[in-house]
């Protein structure tokens, strides 16, 4: 048994980086050909130095694939996103969770609320690490809230998260949630909190984390100020937020949504 699964971790690593083992191989061997002209007498040294310059010509093939891929999301391909996420899935079981996340994110800022709950309807949040707990709760939060359903429930799945991870955004969403369920002073009091963490660098959860451009959490921030000033009839700063969360130079829900009110405040 041990030793079928053995094989099977090994099998799952080839599959996921084959494109890193070619290219290693091919400039070791490369590289081999050409130290064979200096000469090297000591076959150790010469099979370590073509190891080395092997497997740092393929570590260098490998981010750029990976800076490919977070770019995907960076440059608003949420389907692009999540269609890689899904090959990835297939490889890599042991971050399934975070993957699933991934993707309900990308789901969430593509506006496809139902689909973004579906994934996270994949993962339990119960036996996550604090930080992936925390994004699952802020997720489905947010969820909730854009769909105007449940608000109680939305406020207590934002206050937990905030308690797990103190994030500008988490806690701005909280302020938000407390508005809308008629705790208008708790959430000044929160706002007040949100203005001390801001520029707090975030804490992502996990090695394939969503990782997200500083525009995007500018845009995120922006409408959820947008909404809480709108919510409390305050419409020059509403409409000021709002301005900035609609510009984007892709498609998302946010800025969607900001460009919609502002035709109407």
């Amino acid at each position: 048994m041990a030793t079928d699964k053995a094989k099977g971790g090994f099998k799952a690593f080839i599959k996921s980086h084959k494109l890193l083992i070619i290219v290693s191989l091919i400039f070791g061997m490369a590289l081999a050909a050409t130290l064979d002209h200096l000469e090297i007498k000591s076959p150790l040294l010469f099979m370590g130095i073509a190891l080395l310059f092997g497997l740092a010509a393929g570590a260098l093939v490998y981010f750029k694939a990976a800076g490919s891929f977070i770019q995907t999301i960076k440059n608003g391909d949420y389907d692009g996103f999540i269609s890689r996420l899904e090959e990835l899935r297939k490889t890599d079981k042991k971050h399934v969770s975070h993957i699933d996340f991934n993707a309900a994110m990308a789901l969430n800022r593509k506006g496809d609320i139902d689909s973004s709950m579906e994934y996270l309807g994949r993962i339990d949040p119960g036996s996550a690490d604090r930080n992936l707990r925390a994004s699952y709760l802020s997720l489905y939060s947010a969820n909730l809230m854009i769909r105007g359903e449940r608000l109680k429930n939305a406020l207590e799945y934002a206050s937990e998260a905030s308690r797990l991870v103190q994030l500008p955004s988490i806690v701005l969403l909280r302020a938000l949630l407390e508005l809308l369920n008629g705790r208008e002073e708790q959430s000044e009091h929160t706002l007040l909190e949100y203005e001390r963490l801001k520029g707090k660098k975030a804490i992502v959860p996990g090695r394939t984390v969503l990782y997200t451009d500083s525009e995007f959490e500018g845009i995120y921030t922006s409408y959820l100020l947008g909404r809480y000033y709108y919510a409390k009839n305050e419409y020059p700063a509403a409409r000021a937020h709002f301005r900035e969360a609609a510009e984007c130079s892709y498609d998302n829900y946010y800025s969607s949504y900001a460009r919609d009110v502002l035709r109407h405040i």
